[in-house]
């Protein structure tokens, strides 16, 4: 018997005979063009003249679909998204482009690159391949091409070519959850997440931010923080923000990126998450799914992440906050609130002790700032363990919320602190009225509260029903305790803590530096897990 070369989708029987159709394979062919490519041999003659996809063995495609090519070699892949495994470099999320599709997005791209971009063509389509299978796009497109015959796409020559446009488009599909990204083009955020960082042009989002930049030059005169700068731009602090980028990150990008320092800590975020079984080998896309990041609520708002504050903005670009320098950013802002910033605090602090005293909970020591802040701070307590904490006032939050305008739900709930004797609801005047009348003044006075407390929440943008916490535990801790970064919530102090969208790099290193340059930032000094105790 003739020894077959060794395929890990053949699988041997006990005779050694290999199976006709193994089961990854005949997994795949649900999924993929793959099962089929086998047979994409010219039919004709005149087929065979005019094909110029060219079709390996089925062995050789076994052996693609196993192993991607090596990146490449000018990509930084401490920026790039993690490549992917065999299996998601063969699935095609997305329908092919269309015949006048892929030619207009092929013009585009062979004229950005390499005269635009200053990135080689051939190193794009190289590091794509970490990502998807080009033997697998080049056959969708043969199938594609053979079910229109009449308006077929056109092929075009490598190393811009239809696969190319198609690879490019595949790989968006994985990674962006926005369909506006997912277009064929090589632009400026799809050549960041495949990490061609360093690039002459397609580089819209590396603005200044003046004030941040003289922030740099002071800092720079340390020794220690010259060469972090160093470290992290490669020259001196005149060139910061020339390393500002705008990558995908849980499948979406920032709306002015950020700079390259934090896209560096994101990825090692990211890494950790896919290593933990829940998320193993998900794509971008499907980690912001997992996320829900996918979901916005029924209230209209923008989910794209926040990021850099370069000048001429509209968020405050003279503030002295670490999204002035790229370092900063903000996960679902209009359902993770800053519930410190002064229009909420008062209110915000009222509402949770009203909340735990109406249900019985554990009351709100201090403010919600303080209270935020010692949690931070207390070495005892994990990340996650912070955030259930943070999770439990937040649920009593939205059952607070839950009562308003409903008088015999109010009523319910007092019953059963008279039954428990919790008379932390009760004015002294309502106890002393007995159950009956004293339940039912209190449930009239509570009604009131709730109204005024909702309607106070209710002044910005934030919608208080949606609640203040939807941050996934798994990634508040692959945030703070992975990438090292600061979270809003409980590591700005006592009078800030509450931000909780919010993270940023000022803890260690050059953001620790900036954070005590006496511009009223708050530098994170304990309980920090990545600060030594």
């Amino acid at each position: 018997m003739t020894e077959q070369p060794y395929s890990p989708f053949l699988e041997a029987e006990p005779g050694g005979r290999a199976e006709a159709v193994p089961p990854a394979v005949a997994f795949l062919a649900a999924e993929t063009p793959f099962a089929q490519i086998a047979a994409m041999q010219p039919e004709t003659a005149a087929e065979s003249e005019t094909q110029t996809v060219t079709l390996p063995t089925p062995l050789a495609v076994e052996a693609e679909l196993w192993e991607a090519e090596d990146p490449s070699p000018v990509a930084d892949e401490r920026v790039a998204v993690t490549p992917f495994n065999f299996l998601k470099r063969v699935l095609m999320p997305a329908p092919l482009l269309s015949r006048t599709q892929s030619a207009a997005r092929r013009t585009s791209n062979q004229q950005w690159h390499p005269a635009v971009s200053g990135v080689d063509p051939e190193q794009i389509r190289r590091q794509l391949s970490q990502y998807v299978n080009l033997t697998v796009v080049a056959a969708a497109i043969h199938l594609y091409n053979k079910d229109h015959p009449i308006d077929p796409v056109e092929l075009g020559t490598p190393p811009v070519d239809a696969v190319f446009v198609e690879a490019v488009h595949q790989f968006q599909a994985k990674c962006y959850l926005d369909p506006g990204q997912v277009d064929g083009l090589a632009g400026e955020s799809t050549l960041d997440s495949l990490g061609f960082i360093t690039r002459r042009g397609l580089r819209k989002v590396n603005r200044v931010n003046s004030r941040a930049l003289a922030r740099l030059q002071h800092a720079a005169q340390k020794v220690e923080a010259a060469r972090l700068i160093r470290e992290a731009t490669g020259g001196d602090y005149t060139g910061w923000f020339d390393h500002i980028v705008n990558p995908t990150f849980l499948g979406r990008p920032f709306n002015r990126g950020i700079h390259v320092e934090l896209a560096r800590r994101l990825r090692v975020a990211e890494r950790w998450l896919l290593g933990l079984p829940t998320y193993q080998g998900m794509t971008p896309v499907e980690l912001g799914r997992a996320f829900n990041l996918d979901t916005p609520t029924d209230r209209e708002h923008d989910p794209t992440h926040k990021g850099h504050r370069p000048d001429g903005t509209s968020v405050d670009p003279d503030s002295n906050s670490m999204h002035t320098f790229g370092l900063g950013l903000d996960i679902r802002k209009q359902t993770n609130p800053h519930v410190s910033e002064k229009s909420l605090r008062a209110p915000f602090t009222c509402a949770l002790r009203n909340a735990a005293a109406l249900l019985g909970r554990t009351p709100l020591d201090g403010t919600a700032a303080a209270s935020f802040d010692r949690l931070g701070t207390d070495p005892s307590l994990t990340t996650s363990q912070i955030h259930g904490s943070l999770a439990r006032r937040n649920s009593d939050l939205l059952d607070y919320l839950a009562l308003r305008g409903r008088l015999e739900g109010i009523c319910r709930t007092l019953a059963e602190r008279w039954a428990a004797e919790d008379w932390a609801a009760f004015e002294p005047a309502e106890r002393q009225a007995g159950e009956t009348a004293g339940v039912e003044a209190a449930a009239a006075r509570w009604l009131g509260l709730i109204k005024t407390d909702y309607a106070k929440l209710r002044s910005g943008k934030w919608e208080p029903t949606d609640g203040f916490l939807n941050l996934s535990a798994d990634l508040v801790v692959a945030l703070r305790d992975k990438a090292c970064l600061c979270w809003g919530a409980v590591d700005f102090g006592a009078k800030e803590s509450g931000d909780i969208m919010h993270f940023d790099a000022r803890v260690g290193g050059l953001g620790d530096i900036l954070a005590r340059d006496g511009h009223g930032q708050h530098a994170v000094e304990a309980g920090h897990p990545c600060l030594a105790p």
